[in-house]
């Protein structure tokens, strides 16, 4: 294919990639996990590695200065993952139940949040299982433009029917009030997001590349101005709503080495990245008011402010060693990972006061906040290839990645545990009027381990599960509340939970390479 040829194709590729996945918006369904089953077939089929032996539209991801060490070309990846994970609460004796005599109590003595009777909470605690399956479209070109040593590409990464989708959820005794359920926190349910990535590679030595990317996650935040003309009609209001959407950008540059020998090295240093949404809401019921202190007005709009953190990434140092001799190529790579910097749905930043002891011998403090701990981990992947003839090729690999998430047998629910990933797959080349063309399939099982937690009794303060009616609490007749006395709880993940399972991802890639 000629150079102007290339160049028009590759500028049709784009703008037709635009115009799918700018249609593909108007469907959101499902998440978009791309951190974990990537973009490339080969690499799905090697341990999802590829940090030294990249050589297709995974390296934008991965390690962007192989690109100056592999052929340009365009490519589609799609990719279905099926979810057998699932999260098992224990049956709770119904003393911790919160009762319903707490409607005897003033409703001024609860602050912020007066509990809710168990019997009335809109859903029934129950069992985190049947998650939807992950749908996705990658489409990926690279090129070099006539100039030796570079690599210029690009990619669109998408899920299918969706583009975005994200729910967020607490970790703790406010989730009570909407779903009732746990959440898998790390791996299982993923945001919805749709993914750019430009990137360039140059190599100014033949056994030395250098490479930049940057990843782009779209989505959308949301603000609202509510006005209920009539505070008893709930279902009734008046509203207009703002939206803008948010760019969260990963920077993620690399270095490549090979050497006559056969030996390849790779290390990559990606940012951290996270979309970080600000909704405001704006509220106003008819009559609704309130002094301000220190003036003789009223105030009748009020705020809320809400944050929400979506995909988050850590930052990640990934060091990776690949050897090959004859038809055989094998990949070992570890990789260091910031969790302990992580932000959960809703940013960590916690406003809902705890409350004392239950014997009154402890007073409500702080904001409730207890750090969780989150810890740093080392994850490793390693991937073999037996070129098996010119013309096909087989592929396996295996990973490990250690859960940054400590013991949760306090009051937060951060479900997660050690994830094992194995892979199999097989590659094709071969050539059509001397134009190439590959075809890349892959199948990973990822495997959560599975994992018991049962909570400690421990006081609120110190990071235990909150007792939500104090046995200090009295009725109108200053009498001691009925059922009030030792814990009472609508904790999800109270008194505990066992959870793990497996999820299947398998991946199709077709391409084409120019040089």
């Amino acid at each position: 294919m000629e150079h102007t040829q290339r160049t028009r194709f590759l500028v049709a590729f784009f703008l037709t990639a635009a115009v799918v996945l700018a249609g593909a918006l108007r469907t959101a369904r499902a998440g978009s996990p791309v951190r974990w089953f990537g973009t490339d077939a080969r690499n799905a089929a090697m341990g999802g590695g590829g940090a030294a032996l990249g050589t297709g539209p995974g390296n934008l991801l991965v390690n962007p200065s192989l690109m100056s060490f592999s052929p340009s070309g365009v490519w589609l990846t799609i990719s279905a993952a099926q979810n057998w994970l699932s999260i098992d609460p224990m049956k709770r004796d119904p003393k911790y139940d919160v009762p319903d005599s707490i409607y005897e109590t003033r409703p001024d003595g609860w602050g912020q949040d007066r509990p809710v009777p168990t019997s009335m909470l809109s859903r029934e605690r129950g069992a985190t299982k049947e998650l939807p399956g992950t749908y996705l479209l990658s489409l990926a070109a690279i090129g070099s433009f006539g100039v030796p040593g570079l690599r210029i590409g690009a990619g669109f990464t998408a899920p299918v029917p969706s583009v975005v989708k994200y729910e967020t959820w607490y970790n703790d005794e406010r989730e009570q009030h909407f779903s009732n359920r746990l959440h898998f926190e790390r791996f299982g349910e993923f945001d919805g997001v749709m993914t750019i990535t430009p990137a360039a590679s140059y190599a100014p030595l033949d056994w030395l590349s250098l490479g930049l990317a940057v990843r782009v996650d779209l989505t959308m935040g949301m603000g609202a101005a509510l006005y209920m003309p009539e505070g008893s009609e709930w279902e009734y209001s008046y509203v207009n709503s703002s939206a803008d959407v948010t760019p969260a950008v990963r920077p993620i540059a690399g270095v490549a080495f090979r050497t006559p020998i056969g030996l390849r090295f790779g290390a990559v240093y990606s940012h951290y990245s996270y979309t970080d949404v600000k909704m405001d809401v704006r509220l106003r019921i008819w009559n609704g008011e309130r002094p301000i202190a220190g003036s003789n007005e009223v105030q009748k709009e009020f705020l809320q402010h809400h944050r929400f953190v979506l995909g988050y990434d850590p930052r990640q140092v990934a060091l990776a060693a690949a050897y090959e001799i004859g038809p055989f190529s094998i990949e070992a790579s570890g990789a260091w990972e910031q969790w302990s910097q992580y932000l959960d749905r809703h940013g960590n930043g916690y406003t809902h006061p705890t409350p004392g002891s239950s014997d009154g011998s402890e007073p409500a403090s702080g904001d409730g906040w207890t750090d969780p701990g989150f810890e740093d981990v080392w994850t490793a992947r390693g991937g073999v290839e037996w070129r098996v003839t010119d013309f096909a090729a087989l592929r396996a690999g295996a990973g490990f990645f250690p859960s940054p998430m400590p013991e949760q047998t306090g009051r937060y629910n951060y479900v997660d545990n050690d994830l094992v990933l194995y892979s199999l797959g097989a590659g094709f080349r071969f050539q059509i009027r001397r134009q190439v063309f590959t075809i890349d399939v892959a199948g990973q099982v990822w495997q959560m381990l599975e994992l018991t937690v049962n909570k400690e009794d421990k006081p609120a303060k110190d990071g235990g599960i909150v007792d939500e009616v104090p046995s200090t609490v009295t009725d109108y007749n200053d009498e001691p509340l009925a059922g009030a006395k030792g814990l009472q709880t609508n904790n999800p993940g109270f008194p505990g939970y066992g959870f793990g399972g497996v999820v299947f991802n398998a991946s199709l890639m077709l391409g084409t390479e120019f040089d």
